[in-house]
């Protein structure tokens, strides 16, 4: 895999972790639940970029941290700003 796909499968698995935001948001447990699984899927495409899996892992461990400390407003924040297309104005 390229650093352009590693790059292109990042953001992908952030915005399968904003779908679980908003679905979590919207109380759609199974929409939560598919866009989990997606984000897990997606995480499998980077194990070729140990940094980025690692990364994007954590990304995921911190929405279910999030999750259990009902704090996804704040962890809502720090993902758009972590994430280029999704700025925080």
């Amino acid at each position: 895999m390229s650093e352009a796909s590693a790059k292109f499968y990042f953001g992908n698995l952030a915005a399968d972790v904003a779908r679980c935001i908003s679905a979590l948001e919207l109380e759609h447990r199974d929409r939560f639940k598919d866009s989990l699984g997606r984000a897990y899927d997606t995480l499998e495409h980077l194990r070729g970029y140990p940094e980025a899996h690692e990364e994007g892992l954590l990304m995921i461990q911190g929405l279910i941290h999030a999750r259990e400390q009902n704090n996804l407003k704040g962890f809502k924040e720090h993902l758009y700003n972590l994430v280029p297309p999704f700025p925080v104005a």
